[in-house]
């Protein structure tokens, strides 16, 4: 980055310099911590007022500015509620501007907002700014400080306990200490996600040397980032302190942390690399490590410089979310990528997540991104050197088998969802020539020519992305005075949604919405914002770092890979320079003496960090412009065609032979791009490309490359042959790579010399090719074509050929031993494909059968097995896909050929591993998967109609595969294998089953291998098969099982897989583009209760996770689009109201804070009463209101006090939940407390009697005669709930009623270094014992743990006295309405749970066993309406389990029918002697 360039570190008033993060009570019991922050900050300006930070979850009791002054703050997350109250349309077309508004609000990379946007009205210099959750103001009385340009250290004091998301414990149950039961804790999430677990400034663009204490109990070890200084022990020798220092700047989200009883590797090959594991696991870390000094010493050749740190670490966990994290100095992986050398499949996976991990640390965390624009270049990067590096380590074949294969999944996605912007954050710049542009787009609209033929909804996804400027982008509307934040942002929802309907865009800063997203008329490319990374889908965020990889293959293609090595060289050069100045201002002493007098630029300390920003940080235009510098070739056009628009190529070729003129005339057609004036044709995602493009022809007389120029839509060319036809004349033809091989031409013309052509075969443009030729031709290419994407390519084309020429050129593909592994391995996929299609005309034995004997068959023997040998990885890959590809066979009848199945039979029979150096669970994993394969619903039950399904109702065979999937099944309980590779695979096969009617559909057996406590990978082949039966006969009680397992499930890697599967492979439904289509019935799963629990999820109860809040998203658009659901009864929701506190069910909000001293309150805008309501009746009120947050505690809670303007007086009211009303219409009542003025009552919407008649009312008795019934009158009611529930400063309050405690072991100023102090007369040390102030969660009516309530009625004075009594109950006045159906009648019950804790710690089925019963609904002495059915065992965790049956068996068959066949244990015949994890067995099986 450049100093002319205005990026996000330069533009706020502030620059962070340095930070301490102190955490000092990690406490794995209660699951919480207690720490302390520092950030030093120096200001760049004068009239600083407010500093915004990120937090969400923490709870603050302290923030002290230099040691001396004390600073209030106020708390704001506007993801507790994203459409601010609004709920009542419930489209993502509303959603998805809240959304991004939401984001845009807290994003600290959202530079000069305000004054890009706003009105520059704010009253405060932060007006504009970059946003946080945390505001903290400076005290009047610190103001000279920062006129005097002296840096500021902000000290934070706060507390996290039972955390959702950033922070991860993981505490196995049994019996032993926390230290033998390999309890652990880590830091995770998505990018941005310091916040949760860290008052911070969560930017990369802000990177500061770090200084970092963890105190952690005796045997754990805490890991983290930097240089480990020195380990200190407590007096009393049973905790330690970890001091580390991380002298490299590094930003927040680069920040991890992670401790447990570890287990300890030092690399022997470099000792600066350490490596920790869990107990038990060294040997296995020992193996997979053992090459990871390879990807070092790569990486250093190639960029030509060292490793950036002076230590790295790798850290493996269990519930790791992703494969791989990257942060300064350290790797946090998954214990899932450890094996043994016994493994074979998974080392390449292990040891590509390795390479990533290291090479994400010179791109990624060393230099870092600018802005979330700029994500597409270090991830591309990162990727791009581990791709070159698994170029070494596994071959150019692996290499490019893998970048076809990301090829074709970015244009999938592409033609699917529309095209991926890398870089949105600028348009791309005006076509040169005025004539282009004049044919698209008047003179100032600056839209690119590849744009311009794009008719509405057109090829760019949807949209014509990169039309637009810079200047011209924002639209009128968006110019805004004020925010919610008092003028914090400038930018208001209303602003944001009016920009991005009108489709011309919203120019924010330095465009962080490119103008053009949505062209006029289109609707927008994506159902998402692709501006923000808390708002885009984690499938586009997949496929972007993808896409990201080959737009940097195709800039090495076109500047040459050295030149590209010299760019990044020359970048690490710069960024270690800049890195070296971060030495001297160490710490906060230096800090504050380098800043010296007036200016901050006199002093060394913004210095530093002004080149830590301009050198360590990179962005598009730095990158443009360095290539510039290394290579003086200008790539700004490129950038502006592959980088800045969004969508790929399209090509499809065809050519005749001209005998006459001895030329190939060749035709390139642009599928799916609109021509001009004629209508339709488009394909989303797929746009016009001007440029030149590669052709290759394979001649009689060698391999020639043609470059043709496409301007057009088509374009044709004649390209004149090098060789002549030979008329029976042999002679060896040839190839590219020199040699020289014999050919069977007797297929082809005799007169053309044109063997194959092939596009683009160096893969340098986004695109898809298709290529037009006869079927011989795609068989020379696959027999006598080197290049593996080739090979590929002339496989998937002979699908369509079914002939008994493509037949034999398959077959010698496999048989081939020169032929790489993947190639063989599909061709006998595809073999099955066209045995099928040629079923009435095949000869002979089953397709391959021959081959596999032939390879692997005994010598005296051929149908038996030999015994197995794997040292050749090609036949062992070839081995495991074989019998999957015969299981595909079908014959006349389509049903699996008898001698298919009796030889996979005998393949069980005959396995033999006992001497085999490698384990064969892969293997065995692959014979079930192909026993699977074989099921077919025909001919297979003979069971008469309406009689139970036994074990005598299916065929021989049948019951031959269904008792060899059993006993697999069972053994894997006796001998478990790596990764539980059979139990798996078992599972999916018994799913395979159900669906065939071979088995009855029985969830209840998916569920036991679901439950928590089972691997990960078991339980996801379980969930798999409860998705595909929730789709096929699911209920809506199968549905909301998935849903609470995806947002509740203690592990947070299986939430995010689980809710894909949902959204890519089994959603229950989908909303159809036309409407309701006819004859189509209703699925059970869509209903109202599924669409608002998905609602509530996407709008608060994820607060915590923005990659599965936008999982969400996708699932919702999946069902309903982007439209209002149908399913939604009357014009308004029936979410609850915003001031309602959600349950528990799904998830909760976090906790809110503000601070109790000096805390600024929002000006509570009035509300409308313009519509006529009688007395009684309930209604919406359409402005928004802040949501209460879950957990809200306030030390003195004090009702609101508004002012009626017409009677100018005082009305204190109490705003009270009084339910659903008999519509479903959920309403609120604001009860008048005391009243000067007459007033007695209002409420959003609703007329409330004053507080007897309230009274009388609720207890079902008339009115006393002075309880007067009032219309509604235009009285300000609270619309924005600051958070009420900050802490008071511990020992500020002390003493006084109703005041929060603080955590066990907390003390104010305990951070403090000695004599630092702050004195505080009134202060009072809270006692060694106290809590800290947590929430009370309550038992709604429907039996759900809701949120704490305010108790009404009650004076605040005694809440302190019977704070253990509040505990156990609490009285709240909400009911909740449910609609369920008991057994068949399908009646609503009036019943409610008791929903309450009893004594011994169980918790009581909520709901009614079917009668009529009704009840009250446990403290809250109010009446609650029926609860859901179904009854749900709900652990700390809040997941809901099924429990298992313990009587010894399960039966796979009807309830009613007994056990027929009897299922012997048996052991392997192969000896597996794989270690595997630890696992919760359910019951073995029996027939």
């Amino acid at each position: 980055m450049k100093k002319g360039e205005k990026a996000a570190g330069l533009t706020r008033p502030f620059k962070l310099v340095h930070q301490i993060l102190s955490l000092t009570g990690i406490n794995f019991l209660r699951q919480s911590i207690i720490g302390y922050v520092e950030l030093t900050i120096v200001p760049l300006r004068d009239g600083i007022r407010s500093i915004p930070i990120n937090s969400k979850q923490c709870k603050v009791y302290r923030v002290c500015l230099n040691d001396t002054y004390e600073c209030p703050f106020q708390y704001f997350d506007p993801f507790l509620d994203v459409c601010q109250g609004d709920n009542k349309e419930q489209s993502l077309d509303h959603f998805s501007a809240r959304h991004l508004v939401a984001a845009l609000q807290v994003d600290p990379d959202c530079s000069g907002m305000g004054a890009s946007v706003g009105s520059g009205k704010g009253s405060r210099i932060t007006g504009g700014y970059p946003g946080g959750e945390l505001v903290i103001d400076i005290p009047p009385e610190a103001l000279h400080l920062v006129s005097e340009g002296r840096p500021l250290r902000i000290a934070v004091e706060f507390s996290l306990e039972q955390p959702k998301g950033g922070l991860h414990f993981v505490v196995p149950s049994g019996e032993g200490s926390l230290v033998q039961r390999g309890a652990h804790m880590f830091t995770w999430g998505h990018a941005n996600s310091s916040r949760l677990w860290f008052p911070c400034i969560d930017s990369f663009s802000q990177c500061c040397p770090w200084q970092l204490e963890f105190t952690v109990d005796e045997g754990m070890t805490a890991v983290s980032c930097g240089d480990l200084i020195e380990t200190v022990y407590a007096p009393d020798m049973r905790r330690r302190t970890f001091y580390y220092r991380l002298t490299t700047p590094a930003s927040a989200p680069h920040i991890a942390l992670a401790v447990g009883p570890f287990e300890i590797l030092v690399d022997g090959e470099m000792h600066e690399v350490t490596h920790f594991c869990l107990p038990r696991l060294l040997p296995l870390l020992r193996t997979s490590a053992a090459h990871l000094h390879h990807a070092f010493q790569f990486y250093e050749e190639t960029l030509a410089s060292r490793f950036p740190y002076s230590c790295y670490k790798q850290v493996f966990v269990n519930h790791a979310p992703v494969q791989v994290a990257s942060y300064a100095t350290i790797s946090i992986l998954s214990t899932d990528l450890l094996h043994p050398s016994s493994v074979i499949d998974q080392t390449y996976e292990t040891r590509s997540a390795m390479a990533q991990g290291v090479a994400e640390q010179f791109i990624g965390c060393f230099i870092s991104r600018q802005s979330w624009s700029d994500t597409w270049l270090t991830q591309g990067a990162a990727t791009y050197l581990a791709s070159l590096y698994a170029k070494r380590c596994f071959g150019n074949n692996q290499y490019r088998a893998w970048i076809h294969s990301e090829l074709q999944e970015v244009v999938k996605y592409e033609e699917e969802f529309g095209g991926i912007v890398l870089d949105p954050s600028q348009a791309p710049a005006p076509p040169p020539t005025a004539a282009n542009a004049s044919t698209a787009a008047g003179p100032t609209s600056g839209v690119n020519p590849t744009n311009a033929v794009a008719p509405a909804g057109g090829n760019l996804g949807g949209g014509n992305i990169g039309v637009g400027s810079n200047s011209s982008g924002a639209h009128p509307s968006a110019s805004i005075a004020g925010s919610p934040m008092g003028g914090h942002l400038g930018v208001t929802t209303s602003a944001i949604s009016a920009a991005l309907n009108s489709g011309n865009g919203l120019a924010v800063g330095q465009g962080l919405i490119a103008p053009g997203l949505a062209s006029p008329g289109c609707a927008p490319p994506f159902h998402f914002p692709i501006v923000s990374l808390q708002t885009a889908s984690p499938r586009y965020l997949d496929v972007l770092r993808k896409k990201a990889h080959l737009v940097m293959r195709m800039l090495e293609h076109r500047i040459g890979q050295e030149l590209l090595l010299q760019v990044f060289n020359k970048q690490l050069s710069l960024a270690n320079a800049a890195a070296s100045s971060a030495s001297k201002p160490q710490s906060s002493s230096t800090l504050l003496s380098a800043g010296g007098k007036g200016s901050p630029g006199e002093g060394g300390t913004y210095a530093a960090a002004a080149a830590w920003s301009q050198h360590m940080l990179i962005s598009t235009n730095a990158f443009t412009r360095a290539i510039f510098t290394v290579t003086g070739k200008d790539m700004s056009g490129f950038v502006d065609q592959w980088v800045r628009t969004g969508g790929h190529a399209r090509f499809h070729l065809s050519f005749v032979f001209n005998r006459k003129r001895n030329t190939v005339e060749v035709e390139v057609r642009q599928e799916g791009v609109a021509s001009e004036g004629v209508p339709g044709g488009s394909i989303k995602g797929v746009r016009k490309y001007v440029g030149p493009l590669l052709v290759t022809l394979q001649e009689l007389d060698g391999t020639f490359r043609h470059t043709l120029q496409i301007e057009g839509t088509v374009a044709r060319a004649d390209i004149t042959c090098h060789s002549k036809s030979r008329r029976n004349k042999k002679k060896k033809i040839p190839l590219c790579t020199g040699e020289e091989v014999d050919m069977d031409l007797s297929a082809m013309d005799a007169d053309s010399p044109v063997l194959w052509v092939r596009v683009d075969p160096d893969m340098t443009l986004l695109r898809w090719a298709g290529v037009e030729q006869p079927d011989f031709q795609w068989q020379f290419q696959l027999r006598h074509e080197r290049d593996v994407v080739a090979q590929l390519e002339a496989v998937e084309a002979l699908r369509a050929h079914p002939t008994p020429a493509s037949r034999l050129a398959l077959t010698d593909t496999i048989e081939n031993e020169k032929t790489f592994y993947l190639v063989r391995c599909k061709a006998a996929h595809c073999l099955t494909q066209v045995a099928n299609a040629m079923v009435s005309t095949w000869a002979g034995p089953p397709a391959m059968l021959a081959i596999f004997r032939k390879l692997f068959g005994s010598h005296s023997c051929p149908h038996i097995v030999r015994q197995n040998n794997f040292t050749n990885l090609h036949h062992y890959f070839l081995q495991k896909t074989i019998p999957v590809a015969m299981a595909g066979l079908r014959n006349a009848h389509g049903i699996c050929p008898p001698e298919v199945v009796r030889f996979l039979l005998d393949l069980f029979k005959y396995n033999d591993n006992r001497k085999n150096r490698y384990s064969d669970n892969y293997y065995r994993a692959a014979l079930v998967q192909a026993l699977a394969a074989t099921l077919t619903p025909v001919i297979s039950v003979v069971n008469p109609l309406g009689s139970p399904l036994t074990a005598e109702s299916l065929s021989p065979d049948m019951r031959l595969i269904l008792e060899e999937i059993v006993r697999c099944l069972n053994l894997e309980k006796l001998l478990p294998c790596y990764r539980y590779t059979v139990t798996v695979a078992c599972i999916q096969a018994l799913r395979q089953m159900q669906k065939f009617g071979l088995l009855p559909s029985n969830p209840s057996l998916l569920r036991s291998y679901a439950a928590f406590g089972q691997y990960i990978d078991v339980r996801m082949a379980a969930l798999e098969a409860l998705a595909d039966f929730t789709k096929v006969e699911g209920t809506q009680e199968d549905f909301e099982f998935l849903l609470d397992m995806a947002v509740n499930d203690p592990e947070p890697p299986l939430r995010h897989r689980l809710m894909r599967l949902l959204i890519d492979k089994y959603p229950p439904f989908v909303h159809s583009t036309q409407g309701s289509l006819k004859g189509k019935t209703k699925h059970p799963v869509d209903t109202e209760s599924t669409a608002t629990k998905l609602w509530d999820l996407m709008n608060y109860r994820l607060y915590y996770d923005s990659r599965l809040r936008c999982d969400v998203v996708d699932l919702y658009h999946d069902f309903y689009g982007m439209k209002r659901p149908q399913c939604l009864s009357g014009l308004s929701s029936s979410v609850p109201d915003s001031t309602v506190e959600p349950s528990e069910e799904l998830g909760s909000p976090p906790y809110n804070m503000s601070s109790t001293m000096g805390s600024r309150k929002r000006k509570a805008s009035p509300a409308k009463f313009d519509r006529e309501v009688k007395p009684g009746s309930t209604d919406v009120s359409d402005s928004p209101r802040r949501k209460l947050a879950f957990g809200v505690v306030s030390p003195q809670p004090q009702p609101e006090v508004l002012t009626d303007d017409d009677r100018l007086g005082l009305v204190t009211v109490e705003i009270v939940d009084v339910g659903d009303d008999a519509g479903g219409v959920n309403a609120s009542k604001v009860r008048v407390k005391e009243s000067n003025s007459g007033v007695t009552a209002v409420d959003s919407g609703i007329v409330v009697k004053d507080e007897l008649g309230a009274r009388a009312a609720e207890a079902g008795v008339p009115a006393p005669p002075n309880a007067t019934v009032q219309s509604p009158i235009p009285v300000q009611v609270k619309q924005e709930y600051f958070s009420d529930n900050s802490a008071s400063l511990p020992g500020i309050l002390s003493g006084q009623p109703g005041d929060a405690k603080a955590p066990t072991g907390f003390e104010p100023g305990m951070f403090k270094k000695e004599g630092a102090m702050l004195h505080n007369p009134a202060a009072k040390p809270p006692p060694s014992g106290s809590a800290p102030p947590n929430v009370t969660p309550v038992k709604t009516p429907s039996g759900k743990t809701g949120s704490s309530h305010k108790s009404h009625g009650k004076d605040s004075s005694s809440k302190g006295k019977k704070k253990k009594k509040d505990k156990k109950k609490h009285r709240h006045k909400h009911k909740h309405r449910h609609e369920h159906k008991h057994g068949g009648g399908g009646s609503k019950e009036k019943g409610s749970g008791t929903g309450e804790k009893n004594k011994g710690g169980e918790k009581n089925k909520s709901g009614t066993s079917g009668g009529k019963g009704s009840g009250k609904a446990g403290s809250s002495g109010s009446k609650g309406q029926g609860v859901p059915s179904e009854s749900k065992v709900s652990g700390k965790e809040g997941l809901a389990q099924v429990k298992e049956d313990h009587g010894g068996t399960s039966a796979l068959l009807a309830g009613e029918s007994k056990s027929v066949l009897k299922i012997k244990e048996e052991t392997l015949s192969s000896g597996s002697t794989s270690p595997s994890p630890e696992h919760v067995n359910p019951p073995d099986f029996s027939f």
